[in-house]
């Protein structure tokens, strides 16, 4: 099947589709195609492809442990994914691609500019805020690593040309992908060890900085993070709580807690925060209990300030797909694969 054996991701962007696909590399063969990105029309007629190579991507296995998210600007597509290294190391992979020229732009390798490690989930928006700043950020990635750094990682691109060449080998204006780092959420415990008590469910960019949705454990009732558990003082079970981070364009960070699970034998599934408009964004989770359980939501502003009360759906599931607006409903998609059959369960926006 060479490499379309392995199903990276998709994105229905504004003009064409995409679809990520790779195969594994375990033998470092340099030459080897281990990522190859398609464009196709909204037809899914095939237009272009390009392919990147064990040399270039420095992967053995594609996608390993992570997730992959697709992001368009007028002029690029930004793919946030992560990779197996050739030194068996996990982290993130980052490619931004000239959508028209199908050209990569970054160079990867290694340790690409906004490296994280390692990385379990990755996000990437286009950020079309007008800046009075001297640098200008088109890209921003959101990570969850539990080393380089533990916590979430927020990466802002930092764009500047100079002379030099691309990963062609042309000479040309160079455009030098930097990122500014910010470990918007810390999480402490030896460096590297897997768990870190927290799940990152939603990023977007708002209008005037960046909200996030995650779930996360009582941080002050952990007594030690192993590889696979989490040591509480008294919580008998990972009871968590829904928390909306928000950070401004200046750095400054505020946590909203909008649910209090804790100690109350009740915790949460990874949260949903969807878009509705530049000052509203819904946030649905799955409140799990003992013998039952149910979906709940809200409604809150750019800045994570709850604008709305928590609605109580006891009939609906929700599940890892995301939920999308349709004819002024909100559309959440639940597959059983006990079942097999997918749910379509909707939710009307006031």
């Amino acid at each position: 099947m060479g490499c379309t054996s392995k199903f990276g991701g998709f994105l229905n962007g504004n003009k064409y589709n995409w679809i990520v696909f790779g195969q594994d590399n375990t033998e470092k063969n340099n030459e080897k195609e281990i990522i190859r990105i398609v464009k196709y029309d909204k037809q899914f007629n095939k237009l272009a492809s390009v392919s990147l190579n064990g040399k270039q991507t420095y992967t053995t296995i594609p996608f390993d442990a992570g997730t992959l998210r697709m992001a368009e600007s007028p002029t690029e597509l930004a793919i946030a994914s992560s990779r197996e290294r050739y030194d068996g190391h996990q982290s993130n992979l980052s490619i931004i691609l000239d959508i028209e020229t199908m050209k990569i732009k970054n160079s990867i390798g290694s340790f690409p500019a906004n490296h994280v490690s390692h990385s379990f989930n990755q996000f990437v928006k286009y950020n079309n805020k007008d800046y009075e700043y001297s640098w200008h950020s088109d890209w921003v990635f959101l990570e969850h690593g539990d080393a380089y750094p533990r916590g979430i990682a927020l990466n802002k691109q930092v764009k500047r040309t100079e002379t030099g060449k691309d990963m062609y080998g042309n000479k040309k204006e160079v455009l030098l992908q930097d990122y500014r780092e910010q470990n918007i959420f810390p999480v402490t415990g030896g460096l590297g060890v897997n768990t870190t008590g927290i799940n990152i469910g939603g990023f977007e960019v708002t209008n005037t900085g960046y909200l996030t949705a995650i779930n996360s454990v009582n941080m002050s009732d952990v007594e030690e993070f192993t590889t696979y558990s989490i040591k509480f003082k008294t919580a008998k079970t990972q009871e968590r709580d829904i928390i909306l981070i928000y950070v401004d364009e200046n750095g400054t960070i505020k946590q909203n807690k909008i649910t209090n699970y804790f100690g109350k034998g009740t915790t949460v599934s990874i949260p949903k925060l969807l878009k509705i408009n530049n000052n509203k964004y819904m946030v649905l989770w799955q409140e799990i209990r003992q013998n039952s359980s149910s979906l709940k939501y809200t409604f809150v502003n750019e800045k994570g300030d709850l604008i709305d009360k928590i609605y109580d759906k006891p009939n609906l599931r929700m599940s890892s797909t995301e939920p999308i607006i349709l004819n002024n409903y909100v559309v959440l998609p639940t597959a059983s694969a006990s079942e097999n059959k997918v749910t379509l369960y909707r939710i009307p926006l006031k």
